[in-house]
């Protein structure tokens, strides 16, 4: 079942299924970051719905958003 999937999937990985997945998306939008693809862009092609929800997640993983990322990276 579902429930039983997530408690496992906790027990063993330490995160919950959400927080795996957002974790994986923004990894991915890390490396998307270093083309010139716009934030927009980049949001939806990893699976995000609307930016505002992708760049407080952004946030919350890397700590700092999707542009101080993209500026620092640039370097």
């Amino acid at each position: 079942t579902v429930p039983a999937f997530c408690n496992y999937f906790k027990k063993v990985i330490n995160l919950t299924f959400t927080e795996f997945v957002n974790e994986y998306r923004i990894n991915q939008a890390c490396r998307m970051l270093l083309t010139d693809k716009s934030i927009t862009d980049i949001c939806y092609e990893c699976g995000f719905a609307n930016q505002s929800y992708f760049s407080k997640v952004f946030k919350q993983i890397k700590g700092k958003t999707p542009m101080e990322f993209r500026k620092e990276v640039a370097k």
